[in-house]
């Protein structure tokens, strides 16, 4: 019965398709993850395109997070609802203005930023 399990598992997971994995892409110096595609909604994270996370944590002075953001690979605008988990962490902010369309912020989002 285990393996019947493990086995219709498996089936499952390689029938889901590839778009659930995370779009991330770049704009005004700044990193996005899509969050839903469907609401066209993004979070300001710390992937970059290439899947590391040097991403916003490089980024220094002042940080304007626009209300909206447009993937310039497919022409998409999406709205900047979040900031996600380690977005900022150490970076060298001295300011930073964040849109009222931003409802949330995640964990560590401005850790270690001492200015």
């Amino acid at each position: 019965m285990k393996q019947l399990y493990q086995r219709t598992l498996l089936a499952l997971l390689a029938l889901m398709p590839t778009a659930m994995w995370a779009q991330t892409f770049q704009s005004g110096g700044l990193t996005f993850t899509v969050t839903s595609a469907d609401d066209k909604t993004v979070a300001v994270d710390t992937y970059n395109g290439g899947g590391n996370t040097a991403g916003n944590a490089n980024y220094t002075g002042e940080v304007v997070i626009p209300a909206t953001v447009t993937n310039d690979d497919d022409g998409v605008t999406y709205a900047v609802t979040s900031v996600g988990n380690n977005a900022f962490n150490s970076a060298g902010l001295t300011s930073i203005s964040i849109p009222a369309s931003v409802t949330s912020l995640g964990l560590w989002a401005f850790g270690s930023c001492t200015s």
